[in-house]
């Protein structure tokens, strides 16, 4: 199986990661990959890039060497009824926003019922398609739930290889991500398949989620970043399915 385009990556930025833009789009161009999306951290994250940076991603072309670089943001989930570090007026000028739970952000895990509560309650929030790193230890959240809520709102779960990583300071449980795999399967909910790169050689290695997905069988039309085509398809039929729905 090939991951055509990563869908979650970082730059210097985000405050803790040690590649700039362009050694990441060379990163992903040395890997053979088609596309990235950068997700930088939103500002409640210490050392976390201000508003201003990503309200001017829109700067860049959608192209840089080749490679395709979606625009994007990894916004905080700030508060129990899922507002978000970055403004409604940015998050509309981006491409691809992830949303996720962090210590030390302002939202502190309050349970099962509430931290779920505030993950469902941030995908209304503008051009948000991809809930990163559901199964974060601390931040526990209703699974069936979360995977249910991101179906019926056309919302990508992500498979994070970084979460299968001894390193992680996430403390990774192999057997949430599996687990997680199997709703996602058991649901047909949609999954992208991402690295959470945070320096530019390991854009593109995913090399423990895609152990898990074939330890599950997990089907692969059910993974939307195994080409470009896929990716971009996604998110025209997104936008105008919320376009009709917001006219409504």
């Amino acid at each position: 199986m090939r991951i055509a385009a990563d869908l979650h990556v970082h730059t210097i930025a985000s405050g803790h990661a040690y590649s700039t833009l362009a050694e990441m789009v060379r990163g992903a161009r040395e890997r053979g990959l088609d596309a990235i999306a950068i997700l930088d951290h939103g500002p409640a994250l210490p050392g976390g890039a201000h508003e201003y940076y990503f309200s001017n991603l829109r700067v860049l072309p959608a192209y840089i060497d080749g490679v395709r670089v979606f625009r994007g943001a990894e916004a905080n989930i700030v508060g129990a009824s899922g507002e978000l570090d970055i403004s409604d007026f940015t998050l509309e000028l981006l491409e691809f926003v992830g949303v996720s739970l962090h210590p030390g952000c302002g939202f502190e895990s309050s349970g099962v019922v509430t931290n779920t509560d505030a993950v469902l309650a941030a995908l209304s929030r503008p051009n948000v398609r991809l809930i990163c790193h559901p199964t974060v230890p601390g931040f526990e959240v209703d699974l069936a739930r979360v995977v249910e809520a991101a179906c019926e709102r056309g919302v990508l779960i992500e498979l994070n290889n970084y979460s299968f990583d001894s390193q992680s300071f996430r403390a990774p449980r192999r057997e949430d991500n599996i687990r997680l795999l199997e709703i996602c399967a058991e649901r047909g909910c949609l999954i992208a398949v991402n690295s959470d790169a945070h320096f530019h050689t390991l854009v593109g290695e995913v090399s423990y989620a895609l152990e898990a997905i074939q330890t599950v069988g997990f089907p692969e039309e059910l993974i939307v970043n195994t080409s470009l085509a896929r990716v971009e398809s996604f998110l025209y039929h997104l936008s105008e399915s919320n376009t009709r729905r917001d006219s409504q």
